[in-house]
């Protein structure tokens, strides 16, 4: 599994913790659904932000089927087939960028892509100004 990742995202990818050697390499797998699993792999830990590279990979883990991010794109699993990441500009934490994605079943597509403007200088940012977003219906 670490050769192929390494094949999207390795150190010239941007996640120089794709490495045999590093003791700090992690990987979270989660069951998606129709023999599908999402694979996150912890990239850059910084203060207040990280970065992760994420991709569906088939059940035995031996095929990438999609690259959901490529680092910078998502970085977290919240469950219920939902990937988001929320990026502070600077560590007041007066600018934010937030996107979200959704497993359709076979991939994951993004549901939302704001952010809040400019850094103002108060906490939360001054508007939430999406430039994307789309309704997802849960079938019972």
């Amino acid at each position: 599994m670490l050769k192929l990742l390494k094949s999207i995202g390795g150190i010239d990818g941007g996640c120089s913790r794709l490495s045999e050697d590093d003791e700090y390499n992690f990987f979270s797998v989660y069951e998606l659904s129709e023999g599908k699993k999402l694979v996150e792999v912890a990239c850059e830990l910084f203060a207040y932000n990280d970065w992760i590279l994420s991709v569906v990979m088939n059940h035995d883990l031996t095929k990438i089927e999609q690259e959901v991010s490529t680092v910078e794109e998502y970085n977290g699993y919240e469950g219920k087939g939902i990937i988001s990441s929320k990026m502070k500009g600077r560590g007041l934490g007066d600018c934010w960028s937030i996107r979200k994605a959704a497993w359709n079943g076979k991939v994951f597509e993004p549901i939302l892509n704001t952010d809040t403007g400019m850094c103002r200088g108060f906490v939360g940012g001054a508007w939430n100004m999406p430039t994307y977003v789309a309704d997802i219906n849960y079938l019972p």
